[in-house]
């Protein structure tokens, strides 16, 4: 994230204990570690709910899917049972009986 060596903590350690004085310097350290963990925690709580946003989106994706490979089979039923698709072919009725000897 920072790429903060020990020399730029040290500058900063003096630089904090000449601003803000060594009596208030460990209120300070409280004050900005409370302000971390909240930054964490919401960081975190945003990170779990686009995490969960990821998520039901991919179960809509795989919905989606499952309902496309369920309608090629739509066809075959009817009134949700399925039907037999060699008593549904229409034969044909147009063929002149055979004659008689």
């Amino acid at each position: 994230m920072l790429d903060v060596g020990w020399q730029e903590l040290l500058v900063i350690a003096v630089v904090a204990i000449i601003v803000v004085g060594p009596r208030e310097l460990p209120q300070l350290m409280r004050t900005v570690g409370r302000w971390m963990s909240r930054a964490r925690r919401m960081a975190r709580e945003f990170q779990y709910n686009i995490e969960e946003i990821g998520r039901e989106a991919e179960l809509d994706g795989l919905r989606k899917d499952i309902d496309s490979f369920r309608q090629p089979l739509d066809p075959f039923r009817i009134d949700g049972k399925p039907s037999d698709p060699v008593a549904n072919t229409q034969i044909e009725q147009d063929i002149p009986p055979a004659p008689r000897a």
